[in-house]
């Protein structure tokens, strides 16, 4: 915060780009949000939760374009938007630790007042008995080792975010991602950065995309609930690269039709990049969650840094910008669909080992293998707070 407080005050461009960085330095609590999000609900929770958890982002968007008309100033309207930025102060105050992480690192003392915490906030009342019972499935859960892997789990093994380049199947999956989420970065900023996009009205513009974002997070809620993961993104491609090819041949012929093209776009490419998070949750591991989803994060706003000079292709070609997005949505859409496993209904790998086992196509095998008895983890229910499981040999909890 402090150095966005710094920035309309820097002296000369050197600083800027300082502040700026060091400003960027704070991006990754918004997705840090979503990745806790993500750990502390049940398997069918995901989806909608997952969408909705940008629309707070999507109304601030909406809000940028009424606080630029009326400032005029971008001294001003920096310092006015130090307001909502004054929240990250209570984060550590609200924010609880994700209780997976707790239950990987040993820490299962805090992993239990943790479950007492959430039970507490839900107004159910559980036995000291049911949270004993609850660590002790989650410590089963954490030293088990999948039968159809050849990895092993060395005792005291630093999980550090290395390890990935260790395991093949874990590494594929990190290097498809690494290239997914820039391509939905890069089309998603790239629409963004064009001034007149949607409107030759430079806050008209904003302002309607932030709408389309807006619009997006019930959107993908609903295409992820009737979809799994890899028909999903076949789905948002599917319109996202015919409004890349066309809206640029429309625009100049129709004013009504570039702004719908555009926000079918937008949505489109927003509620992508969402599930895009969501699925990058569900195929990490515990152990190397936030860093797998910072690591692409970092790799995808490098990438971003290119899309003014994409747009620039437009000089020699009106249509290029299109036909470059469009292309890197097709080849990294293949990839998905051809090598990602389907994470929908499954419930989130606590160890790398067990990661490294889910492959495409063993999705419902890789599922009964966690389901069993003695791979139960503990669960949190959405409803309830906590939820016995439906296993009549032990009746542990359910962390799905």
């Amino acid at each position: 915060m402090s150095c966005s407080l710094a920035i309309p005050f820097a002296p000369n461009l050197a600083l800027l780009f300082l502040f700026r960085i060091l400003r960027g330095f704070s991006a990754p609590l918004a997705y840090y949000g979503s990745c806790l999000l993500q750990e502390l609900l049940p398997t069918e929770k995901r989806t909608i939760y997952g969408n909705l958890y940008w629309i707070s982002f999507s109304g601030g968007y909406m809000a940028s374009a009424g606080l630029g008309y009326w400032t005029r100033d971008w001294h001003l309207y920096r310092l006015y938007g130090l307001v909502g930025l004054s929240g990250y102060f209570f984060l550590f105050l609200i924010l609880p630790e994700s209780p997976r992480w707790l239950c990987v690192n040993g820490n299962y003392e805090d992993f239990r007042k943790f479950l007492a915490k959430i039970a507490k906030w839900n107004k159910v009342k559980i036995s000291d008995d049911y949270l004993n019972e609850a660590v002790a499935a989650a410590q089963n859960l954490v030293t088990k080792i999948p039968t159809n892997t050849t990895s092993k789990r060395e005792k005291n093994k630093s999980n550090n975010f290395f390890r990935v380049f260790f395991y093949p199947n874990m590494l594929k999956k990190l290097c498809i991602f690494s290239v997914r989420f820039p391509s939905v970065a890069i089309c998603y900023y790239g629409l963004s950065v064009s001034a007149n996009v949607a409107s030759d009205d430079i806050f008209l513009n904003v302002f309607f995309m932030g709408l389309a974002e807006l619009l997006a997070c019930p959107f993908g809620w609903l295409v992820g609930r009737f979809l799994n993961r890899r028909i999903s993104s076949v789905f948002f491609d599917a319109f996202i690269i015919p409004c890349l090819l066309f809206g640029p041949i429309l625009r100049p012929y129709s004013t009504t039709a570039n702004l719908l093209i555009f926000i079918i776009g937008k949505i489109m490419i927003t509620a992508a990049y969402n599930m895009t998070v969501i699925h990058m949750c569900e195929v990490f591991p515990t152990p190397v969650r936030a860093m797998g989803l910072f690591t692409t994060l970092a790799l995808s706003c490098g990438f971003s840094g290119f899309t003014p000079f994409i747009n620039g292709l437009d000089r020699r070609y009106f249509c290029l910008p299109g036909i470059v997005y469009s292309t890197m949505r097709l080849l990294t859409g293949i990839l998905v669909v051809l090598y990602l496993p389907d994470t929908k209904y499954c419930p989130m790998a606590q160890t790398l080992e067990q990661a490294e086992s889910l492959y495409r196509g063993n999705e419902e095998e890789w599922i009964e293998m966690m389901l069993k008895p003695e791979m139960v983890e503990t669960s949190i229910d959405s409803d309830s707070g906590l939820s016995k499981a439906s296993n009549d040999d032990n009746g542990v909890i359910n962390y799905l």
